[in-house]
């Protein structure tokens, strides 16, 4: 792994490195040795982005010493990969595929609307990473046919919560209203983001919880799959 770490802030550092992989790949190792009590003190979040990692600090920090073990640590591969731990059950969505986009996305692509479903729903996406809104899981694995659907020239204003939608090499299902450019097909009545909601059961954010995570769709009632330690997101048709 490549990795080029720079100053972010004055209390985080910047560790650029080849793709999302080994962004996750990265922060696992770091994870990994801040359980293990080899990490330095002054490491206290890690938080991966698109082929980037930012590793927060504290007030301890000495920030060339922190840099240096970024450093050496970006050059050891760990030894199990990222989402290698305890597994959970499937995180079960239903949605409704009768999104304003699901024609237009099937004529892109060459498929029918249900075979634009049937791709969905039998993709195994994983949570590359957080960003945008507060959980808004952008999903990898999408179907090569599906990943070369391009956003909305156009974004709408607002974009309801709920919504699933796919866009630039990404799928996600949209927490809160916000606006946005990506292609809507379907929407689920499972609350993505309730930061009113502190339990283990029921975390605030669904995706945070899997911050690397595995979700899988799938067509009659609704499944996703999301992972950081396993977490399954399965997306599954309903009417």
């Amino acid at each position: 792994m490549t990795a080029r770490v720079i100053p972010f802030g004055d209390r985080a550092l910047l560790v650029e490195v080849d793709d999302v992989a080994a962004a996750h790949l990265l922060a696992a190792a770091v994870d990994r040795a801040r359980a293990r009590g080899r990490a330095p003190r002054s490491v206290t979040e890690v938080v991966v982005g698109m082929g980037n990692v930012v590793i927060h600090l504290d007030e301890r920090t000495d920030g060339d010493d922190v840099h240096r073990w970024v450093e050496s640590i970006a050059t050891r591969p760990p030894p199990t990969p990222p989402g290698a731990g305890p597994a959970r059950g499937p995180v079960h969505l239903p949605v409704v595929f009768d999104g304003p986009d699901l024609e237009e996305v099937a004529g892109l692509t060459g498929h029918t609307g249900d075979q634009v479903v049937a791709l969905l729903t039998g993709a195994r996406l994983t949570v590359a990473f957080l960003g945008f809104a507060p959980g808004f899981p952008y999903l990898t694995g999408l179907p090569p046919v599906l990943a070369a659907v391009p956003r909305r020239s156009t974004p709408r204003t607002a974009v309801p919560a709920g919504s699933v939608a796919v866009g630039g090499g990404f799928a996600s299902v949209y927490p809160r209203s916000t606006p946005g450019g990506w292609r809507l097909l379907g929407r689920t009545a499972t609350p993505m983001f309730d930061p009113g909601s502190r339990t283990e059961k029921s975390p605030p954010c669904m995706a945070c919880s899997a911050s690397r995570s595995s979700p899988k769709l799938s067509s009659g009632d609704a499944t996703a799959a999301l992972a950081r330690c396993p977490f399954v997101f399965r997306l599954r048709a309903t009417l």
